[in-house]
């Protein structure tokens, strides 16, 4: 697996996603604290969401952010079991 570079250049990617992905209204806890993971440009996002449609949103940003091409979403999809 991907682990976050040193690079000041992917942790400002990092830190520019996870701060867009925070601004995401009526996101969920899970959706908030997912895996954000920069490497030479290139981005791996992992953990549960709640739904398809958060999956989709937190992907969009990262790759308005990092560019196309350039994320591997593997969020998973874990419906709350509340």
């Amino acid at each position: 697996p991907m682990d976050q570079s040193n690079k000041q250049a992917d942790i400002d990617l990092t830190a520019k996603i996870r701060e867009t992905v925070l601004e995401i209204e009526d996101l969920s806890v899970n959706g908030r604290n997912v895996k954000i993971i920069s490497n030479d440009g290139n981005v791996v996002l992992r953990g549960p969401v709640e739904s398809a449609a958060e999956k989709e949103r937190i992907g969009d940003v990262a790759q308005k952010i990092a560019g196309e091409g350039h994320v591997t979403n593997e969020l998973e999809v874990v419906p709350d079991a509340n």
